[in-house]
């Protein structure tokens, strides 16, 4: 007896053992979806103001349980949470083997970073005789386009006078430039003033992001005018000037106006007013002095002629 239940315990385990190693075979599904997306990636053209669409175009084919129909609900999502749309989002078959077309729209808000990469997916999700089918999924890939600029530069004041105590004028270069890829970190200055005149303009100007894809630059550039005719006279800043681009990106224009008296070495227009306020101010002094010297007005001079006489009668 205790030899059988010995024997009994041996089968059982090596039964146990061997459903351990060689499981049931798995249930096929009772349906199944496939789902494409065509082409596999897109750059949206967007600008720091306009957005950028791009459309997918996809198929599904099903197979599903004998004479049933089967009903497919698609879902697209972004990894960026950019906005996507599917049409039709749900699908109709009537028999196994059918393929249905449908189009996915993407929306890239503008501004997005050149950087940023989102992965459009697309879940399929079928049901057929009240059974579900196992999802299917297709992705594809979606980048932002870059923009450059455009490029700004404003000098101010738009004109100035020089300052005779001086010999010189101060004016402002605002520069911004908009941009959703990495902005270079200086650009090349290049500052056009009258003959003679000197300024402490940088070559470069250096570049600062304010976020959202703004870089600007504000810098103070004193022009000074000591040998300089009088006269009024353009002030061009150019930006981003090179042998292929000889205007530059960017070009800030402000007018100078030299006074002749700013003009250095030549001493003759103050000169010459000293002289004749001397002169003026002499004949003045002159004719008052001559005033006080003539004393009080005389009477009427007496008259030098004879008298005349009258003869008498007889």
């Amino acid at each position: 007896m205790g030899q059988r239940i010995a024997w009994a315990a041996v089968v059982i385990t090596c039964g146990a053992l061997l459903w351990a190693a060689f499981p049931a075979a798995a249930v096929p599904a009772p349906c199944s979806v496939a789902v494409s997306l065509t082409p596999t990636s897109q750059v949206a053209s967007i600008t720091a103001t306009q957005p950028g669409a791009v459309t997918f175009y996809g198929n599904v084919s099903v197979d599903q349980v004998p004479g049933a129909r089967m009903v497919v609900t698609l879902v697209a999502d972004v990894s960026t949470g950019w906005s996507a749309s599917v049409a039709p989002s749900s699908l109709v078959f009537a028999s196994a083997g059918s393929v249905q077309n449908f189009q996915v729209s993407v929306v890239v808000p503008p501004g997005e970073p050149a950087s940023s990469i989102g992965q459009l997916t697309i879940t399929a999700r079928g049901t057929s005789a009240g059974l579900q089918c196992p999802p299917a999924q297709a992705s594809a890939i979606i980048t932002p386009s870059a923009y450059y600029g455009p490029w700004v530069a404003t000098l101010s004041p738009n004109s100035a006078e020089a300052r005779a105590a001086t010999n010189s004028v101060l004016y402002v270069l605002n520069v911004s430039y908009v941009s959703n890829a990495e902005a270079p970190g200086s650009i090349p200055l290049d500052l056009e003033v009258p003959g003679g005149a000197t300024h402490d303009a940088p070559a470069q100007v250096g570049l600062s992001t304010k976020g959202g894809g703004i870089y600007n630059a504000t810098i103070e550039i004193r022009v000074r005018t000591a040998s300089v005719a009088n006269g009024t006279y353009p002030i061009r800043a150019r930006l981003g000037a090179s042998p292929s681009q000889p205007e530059g990106v960017a070009m800030a224009n402000a007018s100078l106006t030299v006074p002749p008296r700013s003009v250095a070495g030549d001493p003759a227009p103050a000169a010459l007013a000293l002289v004749v306020a001397a002169a003026v101010a002499g004949f003045v002094s002159a004719r008052r002095a001559s005033t006080k010297s003539e004393g009080p007005a005389a009477g009427p001079r007496p008259s030098h002629r004879p008298p005349r006489f009258q003869r008498k009668g007889g």
